[in-house]
């Protein structure tokens, strides 16, 4: 399907997206790291019949609304069969079609009796994953169609909030060449990329200042990571017979069977937290390139995206935060958000105690550490321990006299 803006010259072509050394210190900040469970998928596939039946207690409930770049490969039954290959029990469906915008998914929920509405109102989703035509997002921001997209975002993550689910966004991948009708814009695969990433962080940022929240799929991302491994080789991307050529159809934009399983292996990872590679496949694709696109994934979602949030670096898996929840990997890093604000407590004198440590997550928790007894300015005495502290429910300031003291371990 084609969209064309005359005035604005976009025609869209088809539109489918330092501690102390001290032993107990060490202790107790691996004991932190504890405090970062992962949170558990859900994952679905779509008919009337599939949603109106309960699903198990156990199951990893997801519905992806998308376009052709979703339904391209039967990409839910790519994520459904990573999630199996996992030891995952899950359910994974697919709203979409040709063409969808996100304002038009919105459009559906929003009438009473469409399939799209009784679909995400009647069914048990933990995960709706929305994926938004392939060049809109990268669009300039005053664009009619940037703004009813991002519009639709922010409806559709309230909705699939209030009956209880979580949103993902899945940034897609700049086309192989660019965009050639759009060229000014996207004169190549990085930049348009880069527009891409943008507008899709735009999109959660909207949703966020709503009062909602949105993780983001870096598929695109993972796209760009095998493009940019053959530039750092020497090679050239754009060459037929390479991974990044090959993760495309002939159009240069639709995603082939091994793009589809980057996706999905992109949405594996940043919904479980776990890592993809090793997975076994039943897929037609090679050992040796499933391996290679589980790879790409890992370093994509794991090493490479900092600057992201995933729901399993602040989220229980089962919604109780004073629940010690293995992590898939202890030695993994990136799962400690680098914007955590590490700080020494002060007390009324203002005087730093280099002795103790408070880390606050983006949940609005906050661990501390007390390496040895301290003597709040209300006289209240903090043994050496470590603590995770709430805000009441009242709210308050970030003193830590004024909060709730959830956990202790003395």
């Amino acid at each position: 399907m084609s969209v064309t803006n005359h005035t604005n010259r976009y025609d869209m072509l088809r539109i489918s997206k330092d501690v102390s050394a001290k032993p107990w210190v060490a202790v107790a900040v691996m004991a932190m790291m504890c405090l970062m469970p992962y949170q558990s998928v859900d994952l679905t596939n779509l008919s009337e019949d599939s949603v109106k039946s309960e699903s198990s207690d156990n199951s990893q409930e997801i519905m992806i609304m998308g376009n052709s770049y979703v339904a391209s490969n039967s990409l839910h039954n790519l994520v459904d069969g990573v999630m199996n290959d996992a030891s995952i029990t899950s359910n994974v469906s697919a709203l979409t079609g040709g063409g969808m915008r996100l304002s038009q998914h919105w459009s559906n929920v929003a009438s009473a009796g469409h399939q799209w509405n009784t679909t995400l109102n009647n069914g048990n989703w933990d995960w709706v994953v929305l994926q938004d035509q392939s060049q809109i997002p990268g669009f300039p921001r005053s664009q009619a169609e940037w703004g009813a997209s991002k519009d639709g975002a922010v409806e559709l993550a309230e909705v699939i909030e209030d009956n209880g689910g979580e949103t993902v966004l899945m940034m897609t991948w700049g086309r192989r060449n660019g965009d050639s009708t759009n060229s000014w814009r996207f004169p190549d695969f990085s930049t348009m990329q880069d527009e891409l990433e943008s507008g899709y962080l735009d999109y959660r940022d909207n949703i966020s200042a709503n009062g909602g929240n949105a993780w983001v799929a870096p598929v695109g991302l993972a796209f760009e990571h095998i493009h940019d491994k053959i530039v750092a080789e020497g090679g050239t991307p754009t060459n037929s017979g390479n991974t990044f050529y090959n993760l495309y159809t002939g159009d240069g934009s639709h995603p082939s069977l091994s793009g589809s399983y980057l996706a999905a292996a992109v949405l594996y990872a940043t919904i479980t937290g776990n890592n993809p590679v090793g997975l076994s496949h039943t897929t037609s694709l090679s050992n040796g390139l499933v391996l290679e696109l589980q790879q790409a994934a890992a370093a994509t979602v794991f090493n490479e995206t900092s600057h992201l949030d995933y729901p399993w670096q602040t989220t229980s898996s089962n919604q109780n935060p004073l629940v010690f929840n293995p992590i898939p990997d202890p030695s993994n890093n990136s799962r400690l958000r680098e914007s955590f604000a590490t700080y020494t407590t002060n007390a009324g004198d203002q005087q730093e105690y280099p002795d103790n440590y408070a880390y606050e997550y983006s949940s609005g928790k906050i661990a501390t550490i007390y390496t040895e007894p301290f003597l709040f300015s209300n006289g209240v005495a903090q043994p050496r321990s470590l603590s995770l502290w709430s805000y009441p429910k009242e709210g308050g300031n970030a003193l830590i006299t004024n909060m709730n003291e959830d956990l202790r371990i003395p």
